[in-house]
C-alpha cells in the first residue's frame, strides 16, 4: 500500500511561475531587433544604391550576400548561445 507523504507547507516559487508564462514570448522578443536591424540595413544599401555601386565595380552578387549571411550569423549565434546557456542553467526546470 502506498501512503502519500504528509507536508506542511508548499513553496510556491513566483519567479519560476512567471518565467514560465512569459519565456515563450521572452524568445521572440529577444529576436525583433535583430530581424529589424537586418531588414533596415538590407533597405537602407538598397536606397543608397551601394549594391550597384559595387557590382559597377566588379563585384557579384555571391560575395555581396554571403558577407550579409556571414555578418547576421555571428551576431544570431551570440544571441542563441547566450539564450542556451541560460536555459541550460536549469532556470524553467520545476
Amino acid at each position: 500500500m502506498v501512503v502519500p507523504t504528509k507536508v506542511e507547507h508548499i513553496y510556491e516559487d513566483t519567479i519560476m511561475w512567471f518565467m514560465k508564462v512569459l519565456f515563450g514570448f521572452a524568445m521572440v522578443v529577444i529576436y525583433v531587433p535583430l530581424v529589424y536591424r537586418i531588414t533596415y540595413r538590407i533597405v537602407s544599401q538598397n536606397e543608397s544604391r551601394a549594391k550597384d555601386t559595387m557590382r559597377v565595380m566588379g563585384m557579384s552578387m555571391l560575395p555581396y550576400w554571403l558577407s550579409w549571411f556571414a555578418t547576421y550569423t555571428i551576431m544570431n549565434l551570440t544571441v542563441v548561445v547566450l539564450v542556451t546557456l541560460l536555459s541550460a542553467m536549469n532556470l524553467m526546470s520545476p
